[in-house]
């Protein structure tokens, strides 16, 4: 069951879920207690952390990045170059293809 997290007996707003995966402790931190509670159940489940970027084995997932890519655009600002999403559609679509 994931907990709350304290620093110096005060609670962060984030929660920890924690298992113990091939003899070590592994924790991750979540904003929700919900997505805490997942990662745990995916371990219980599988026997190791989940490699999706929904634990700490992988901080963000391609998903993640795309998206984040879309939103600061930080060197496409003021561009009209419209190939950038496209390239960026290209990437995904070749991630997630099962091939």
């Amino acid at each position: 069951m994931s907990y709350p997290e304290r620093r110096k007996g005060v609670m962060t707003g984030k929660w920890v879920g924690e298992r113990v995966i091939a003899g070590k402790v592994k924790r991750v931190r979540s904003s929700t207690k919900a997505e805490a509670d997942k990662w745990e159940r995916y371990v219980d489940l599988h026997g190791h952390a989940p490699l999706d970027g929904t634990g700490a084995s992988v901080a963000h997932s391609l998903g993640a990045v795309a998206k984040e890519a879309r939103a600061n655009r930080e060197g496409w600002k003021g561009s009209h170059d419209t190939s950038l999403d496209q390239r960026l559609e290209v990437v995904l679509e070749t991630a997630t293809s099962p091939w």
